[in-house]
């Protein structure tokens, strides 16, 4: 009997999953599994971009563990957003549907119009630096 052993850290999580299939999610700490009973541990970070292991989103987000921890960004056909990280802008969304993690992260979007010819009144026209 082989016990593998899993160390999640703090700013990670891991996804249990058991012959294939996604189990439960695993938060900070250790944990051990028989091998030969098809238990396997996939870490990934929780920041930025959520990466689902090939995990489809329907099934991760039955778990409250994980949907309590991401926030989805879906954009309508005739909007792009732009993505803040802790009130700092962080980059373009152009994609329909992205998750992303909010725990060590705050994210906020804002939606723009790509329809309009003109700016909005609401984005920043000037950026100061700190």
């Amino acid at each position: 009997m082989m016990i593998k052993k899993y160390i999640i850290k703090e700013q990670e999580c891991g996804c249990l999953m058991k012959d294939g299939r996604f189990v439960e999610m695993l938060t900070a700490g250790k944990y051990s599994y028989l091998d030969m009973l098809g238990y396997e541990v996939q870490t990934v970070p929780m920041t930025g971009e959520v990466r689902t292991c090939q995990i489809p989103e329907e099934i991760l987000m039955k778990d409250e563990k994980f949907a309590s921890r991401v926030v989805k960004a879906v954009l309508p056909d005739e909007c792009i957003a732009l993505r803040f990280v802790n009130k700092a802008y962080r980059e373009v969304i152009t994609k329909p549907e992205t998750l992303y993690w909010n725990v060590f992260e705050k994210n906020e979007f804002q939606l723009i119009h790509i329809t309009r010819p003109h700016m909005e009144d609401t984005l920043p026209r000037t950026m100061s630096f700190s």
